[in-house]
């Protein structure tokens, strides 16, 4: 009796079952086969694509290269859209940097979310940016970051737009019918993706109702300043506006995602010093589709994807 195994056909269901012990015990099976292509999958799937960058956070679709901080790409050239600047700036034509980069459709992997010393981020543009960037990038994944001890970009945790935007929401009550009433305002829009991305009717590649979404939220959540209320920020080129928020902390941070963020991460030196089977078997056995690495100091050094190194796999195989 002959006995076929389509590997093919093994890799995608362990895909589709995502079981860690399952996809566990189909790597020893890829390792005996394919083991002297082991170090050729991880460095493919560490090193995808491109970057982008917006201010305060750069897109990722491959691996940091190590030890380099992402940069902003153009802060002189758009609105802070973390900072707590009135509503109507958001309209301001600075904005064309991220109007573009919202333009492209081309699916995001993750996103770095550089904390800072916790004057960085306004909770309301997390969460309006974390709906946005899911609908219109497909992103996947939040990858925060902070400045501790002088020691720029150390890794705090990753966690799914959708689980931020829901913590956000279950935290702070009112950005939630904000969301609905400012998506209520934006129409006219069409979708023209199965993430959910917003264009003009017309006009698919015109990301406009997307910038609006984020002016109307932003309007929103801001009113009269109250004194003494630790939930109001005041904002910066009006002493009496102010916006219903706080600035994000990674203590603040971890309060509100609570088991949603996932803390993980190895060594990028440790990483290398694996054997072929220790590397497949630490990032496949990892809870997640990323699995960080980092420098010394815990400083984000670059993602693998497992899902990606799967893939890469299944391309090495024979087709018989």
């Amino acid at each position: 009796m002959d006995v076929t195994l389509d590997l093919s056909a093994v890799i995608t269901s362990l895909v589709a079952l995502g079981s860690t012990l399952v996809l566990v015990a189909g790597a020893v099976v890829l390792l005996v086969l394919f083991r002297h292509r082991i170090d050729e999958v991880i460095q493919l799937a560490s090193g995808r694509v491109k970057k982008l960058s917006i201010a305060g956070f750069s897109v990722e679709l491959a691996a940091l290269p190590g030890g380099l901080a992402p940069k902003v790409s153009a802060p002189d050239l758009m609105t802070d859209l973390r900072q707590p600047t009135p509503s109507a700036q958001i309209t301001d034509s600075n904005v064309l940097a991220f109007t573009q980069q919202l333009e492209d459709h081309a699916p995001s992997d993750y996103a770095i979310i550089d904390l800072g010393t916790g004057r960085e981020w306004l909770t309301s543009r997390l969460f309006i940016l974390s709906i946005v960037l899911a609908r219109m990038r497909n992103l996947q994944a939040l990858v925060f970051v902070e400045a501790d001890e002088g020691v720029p970009q150390r890794f705090i945790g990753i966690a799914t737009p959708e689980s931020v935007r829901w913590a956000l929401a279950q935290r702070y009550h009112w950005f939630e019918p904000g969301y609905a009433a400012a998506y209520q305002q934006s129409l006219p829009f069409v979708i023209v993706s199965r993430s959910g991305a917003m264009a003009v009717p017309q006009s698919p590649r015109d990301a406009w109702p997307a910038i609006q979404l984020v002016q109307n939220f932003v309007s929103q959540v801001q009113g009269p300043m109250l004194a003494n209320d630790p939930e109001w920020v005041q904002l910066t080129d009006n002493v009496n506006v102010a916006e219903h928020a706080q600035w994000l902390t990674k203590d603040g941070l971890e309060a509100v995602l609570g088991n949603s963020l996932s803390t993980g991460h190895v060594s990028s030196v440790e990483f290398e010093r694996l054997s072929e089977w220790e590397k497949i078997r630490r990032v496949l056995s990892h809870d997640g589709r990323f699995l960080p690495l980092t420098t010394t100091g815990a400083v984000l050094d670059r993602l693998l994807d497992r899902e990606a190194i799967i893939a890469r796999v299944a391309d090495v195989l024979p087709s018989q």
